[in-house]
């Protein structure tokens, strides 16, 4: 499996190996930048790992999208999902 392959980001999302792919990608990409001194470039990769991983546990546990959280769920859990 690639990172690029085709297909729904949510479907790939919630596969274990798509994410473990996805996150060696992003820290070599990561390292790649932080030598090359650009060092805004690693630090979004870093954020997106950081990013990536609840989103894939919640999905696949839960099976919560964090991009389609409803206004009931918003009013239901409060601040927790502004």
């Amino acid at each position: 499996m690639t990172i690029g392959e085709s297909g729904n980001y949510k479907s790939n999302l919630a596969k274990e190996e798509y994410v473990k792919t996805a996150v060696a990608f992003l820290l070599w990409l990561a390292e790649r930048y932080e030598t090359d001194i650009n060092y805004a470039i690693g630090t979004i990769c870093l954020y997106r790992i950081l990013e990536m991983i609840p989103q894939h546990k919640l999905l696949s546990k839960h099976g919560i999208d964090c991009g389609k959280i409803s206004e009931e769920g918003k009013n239901e859990y409060g601040e927790a999902f502004v």
